[in-house]
C-alpha cells in the first residue's frame, strides 16, 4: 500500500474551495509515494537501504528502503507550510512573505544574522518534526544501522527541513534534484525543474 496520511480537518478545508471551483462534490485526493520510491529506488544505485522524506506542504511522508523494496511508511503532520504558517506567526509577516523567507533560507541567500533568527524562532517545531522523525526511525529501522536519508520537495523551502534531517545521527543527506535524476530521462534534459512533478513524468515514462 502506497498511502499517506493528513488531517481530516485539512483535508476538508481544501476540499471546499476545490468543489466551489469545479463542482465536485467530493473530491478525491491520491498520495504520489509510489512515484516517489520507483523514480528515487531507480537512481539511488549507490545504496539498497534507504530512507526517503518526502517533504510536501503539511505533511513529510517517510519511507523506509531495504534491498530496494518498501519496507515501511509513515507519515508526520509537519511540512514545509506548517513552518512558514508558525514563522508567520512569530514575526507577523503574512504567509507569503514567510514561506518566501524559507525558500530564501533553503536556497542559501539570507544574511548570517538572519539565519541565526529564524534558528531561534523554529527551534520549537524543529525538535517537534525532528522527535517525531526519529520516533518514526527508531521504531522501524535495524537497531545500529543509521540509513542515509534522500530528500524530496518541490521547491527549496524543503532544503531546510532537509537540513535539519542531517541532524539525524550524522547520516548523510542527499537532495533529490535534477542531478540525482539526470540518468532517467533519456533525452538528459530535465521536462520539469518542480522535483514532484519530475518524479512522476518519470513513473509515467516507464509504467504507462
Amino acid at each position: 500500500h502506497f498511502a499517506s496520511s493528513s488531517d481530516k480537518k485539512l483535508l476538508e478545508t481544501i476540499s471546499r474551495p476545490i468543489a466551489n471551483s469545479f463542482g465536485q462534490t467530493k473530491p478525491l485526493f491520491h498520495s504520489g509515494l509510489l512515484a516517489t520510491f520507483s523514480a528515487i529506488n531507480d537512481a539511488l544505485t549507490k545504496y539498497t537501504d534507504f530512507v526517503i522524506l518526502d517533504i510536501s506542504g503539511e505533511i513529510t511522508d517517510i519511507i523506509i528502503v531495504r534491498h530496494h523494496t518498501i519496507a515501511t511508511i509513515a507519515s508526520i503532520p509537519v511540512g514545509t507550510y506548517t513552518v512558514a504558517r508558525r514563522l508567520a506567526k512569530k514575526t507577523g509577516q503574512n504567509i507569503t512573505s514567510a514561506y518566501s523567507t524559507l525558500k530564501l533560507l533553503g536556497a542559501d541567500i539570507l544574511q548570517n544574522h538572519l539565519h541565526h533568527d529564524f534558528d531561534t524562532l523554529m527551534a520549537d517545531i524543529k525538535q517537534e518534526w525532528l522527535y517525531d522523525l526519529m520516533t518514526v526511525l527508531n521504531s522501524y529501522e535495524t537497531a545500529g544501522k543509521n540509513l542515509p536519508l534522500v530528500v524530496v520537495g518541490d521547491d527549496q523551502s524543503t532544503t531546510v527541513l532537509g537540513q535539519w534531517a542531517k541532524q539525524v545521527d550524522s547520516r548523510p543527506s542527499i537532495l533529490a534534484d535534477e542531478e540525482l535524476l539526470a540518468d532517467l530521462y533519456p533525452s538528459r534534459r530535465s521536462p520539469s525543474r518542480v522535483t514532484g512533478h519530475l518524479l512522476s513524468q518519470l513513473f509515467a515514462q516507464k509504467y504507462l
